[in-house]
């Protein structure tokens, strides 16, 4: 049960996290990208003791980071959202 509350919370912080690449990217926000916060949130909650605020904050967290994967591995941490036509799921 705890798996699928996991993988829920997961699905909880990718979608924020999408949502929040479109807002960024139609306002041309100059702004941190969102993948720095996912781990700032992975971190906090790192710091909670067997809790469930543990397991949501590490969630959603990583939902956030997974949302934003490729800006995270091309160390981008500070700017405007790059627009790329993209298709269903974000396949080009």
């Amino acid at each position: 049960m705890i798996i699928l509350i996991f993988l829920g919370l997961i699905f909880v912080g990718y979608s924020v996290g999408r949502i929040s690449h479109i807002i960024a990217h139609g306002r041309h926000i100059q702004s941190i990208h969102h993948w720095v916060y996912g781990l700032v949130i992975i971190l906090l909650g790192l710091l909670f003791l067997n809790s469930l605020w543990r397991i949501t904050a590490v969630g959603v967290g990583a939902g956030f980071v997974i949302s934003d994967l490729n800006d995270m591995l091309k160390l981008r941490f500070y700017g405007v959202e790059k627009f790329e036509k993209q298709k269903f799921w974000g396949i080009k």
